[in-house]
């Protein structure tokens, strides 16, 4: 079988000849290259598919951001109008207010000298009391003071008692 081939077909062994060997073998190539030709026309197809379905995925992307961008204005332009609405809200409580604050700029006046001397007084005891406060640290630290020299010098005075005490209980030890 070095110059013959057998094709399997089932349970069936057929044995070519040489000559039937070059026309199956041209007739293989020439399926081989049809069936190339149509794997290439498929990937071909696929290759526009995908690129249409890309195209149009891009395009729905785009249409979406379109829709976002209009809406986002849209938020924009709903934003700057309350905006708008707000600011002119405020600058007529601030000409209300102006009329109000130039109608009691003479009471405010009055109350202002009142509130002066008021204040002058309230400074007044605040020093005073400042002042009572800072005595009062200074005499506490001077009793502080005054209390641990007075407890150093009853600590000496039992030091030197449990001395005079401890040499007569070594005395009378001795003498007894």
């Amino acid at each position: 079988m070095s110059k013959q081939m057998a094709a399997d077909s089932g349970n069936q062994s057929v044995v070519l000849a040489p000559g039937n060997q070059k026309e199956w073998m041209n007739a293989t190539f020439a399926s081989l290259d049809h069936t190339k030709d149509r794997a290439k026309r498929v990937q071909c197809v696929l290759n526009n598919l995908e690129q249409k379905e890309a195209a149009r995925l891009r395009a729905q992307r785009a249409e979406r951001r379109r829709q976002e961008a209009e809406a986002a204005e849209a938020v924009a332009r709903q934003k700057e109008e309350e905006e708008a609405e707000k600011e002119r809200i405020y600058r007529e409580q601030q000409a209300e207010d102006l009329k109000l604050q130039q109608e009691s700029v003479k009471e405010t006046k009055r109350a202002g000298r009142a509130a002066l001397k008021e204040a002058t007084a309230r400074f007044h005891q605040g020093i005073q009391a400042e002042s009572e406060a800072k005595e009062k640290t200074e005499l506490v630290k001077a009793l502080k003071f005054s209390s641990g020299h007075l407890l150093s010098a009853v600590m000496d005075c039992q030091h030197e008692t449990s001395k005079l005490y401890g040499v007569r209980c070594f005395v009378r030890s001795d003498n007894e």
